[in-house]
């Protein structure tokens, strides 16, 4: 006799404890608890490194090469002959650069409009990111922009928007950054972040909770929806304007 109440007491323990489950959830990993704490609010995008200046030559008309003085990968000075061909006055670099195209070699015939050299000024390059107009329209000149490299995680680069302009159905972002390590280069690509607003102690939910203005919070045992108006946000975290909602409160995430 003793043996069956045991077993009677773990079912209804068992009982209880599926009951509070299926009409709770798992507060564990179902809810998020509602904090104070900053926010930043942001436009995110993928950026591309450009070199502060470019230089390429072509001809108005065919000619030969013949005199090569630089390689590609080369550093040259203002001034310093790049290359003679025939009729033209030699070709001189116009600025402090690296050669980093030279897809000719000396006695070749060379047609009109072809790039015979590409210069690249690599010092100080600036992030260049293509955006659509709804993003576009919040930018503003010196904004600042987060930078982060893939293969330089854990370091984090600031920039100021310069300008922005358009470009073929596009919005373009020039960001300047002071100076980027030695080996970020022209091509490479960057994570960007331009901070659009930020605030400090503000009231902060689970944006995984939000549904149609209202919220789900555990407070005392209870299940409460709450409305609530909502200011600044990102992908996890909305900002509570207005909204009975409490520091102590748990917010319920629907299972998706």
């Amino acid at each position: 006799m003793r043996k069956f109440w045991v077993v009677i007491a773990i079912g209804l323990v068992l009982a209880g404890l599926l009951f509070g489950f299926y009409r709770w959830g798992n507060p564990s990993s179902m809810t998020e608890a509602a904090h104070r704490g900053p926010i930043e609010e942001a436009i995110y995008g993928l950026g591309t490194v450009r070199a502060a200046r470019i230089f390429e030559y072509k001809q108005g008309v065919t000619s030969r090469i013949l005199k090569i003085y630089v390689k590609e990968g080369q550093s040259v000075h203002a001034g310093e002959a790049l290359m003679e061909l025939e009729s033209v006055p030699t070709v001189r670099a116009p600025f402090d650069g690296t050669v980093t195209s030279l897809p000719f070699h000396e006695r070749e015939n060379v047609f009109a409009q072809i790039p015979l050299i590409r210069l690249e000024d690599l010092r100080n390059p600036y992030i260049e990111m293509s955006l659509e107009q709804q993003g576009a329209l919040r930018i503003q000149p010196q904004q600042t922009a987060k930078l982060s490299f893939e293969s330089l995680r854990g370091t984090i680069y600031e920039g100021k928007v310069e300008s922005i302009y358009p470009a073929n159905g596009q919005f373009i972002v020039r960001i300047e950054k002071s100076k980027l390590p030695p080996e970020i280069l022209p091509g490479m690509t960057v994570d960007v972040a331009i901070e659009l607003q930020k605030k400090d102690n503000v009231l902060l939910i689970p944006v995984a909770g939000i549904q149609n203005g209202l919220v789900t919070v555990l407070r005392n045992g209870n299940k409460i929806k709450v409305q609530v108006q909502l200011g600044l946000s990102n992908s996890e975290w909305a900002e509570v304007l207005s909204g009975d909602i409490q520091e102590s409160d748990r917010v319920l995430i629907p299972k998706r």
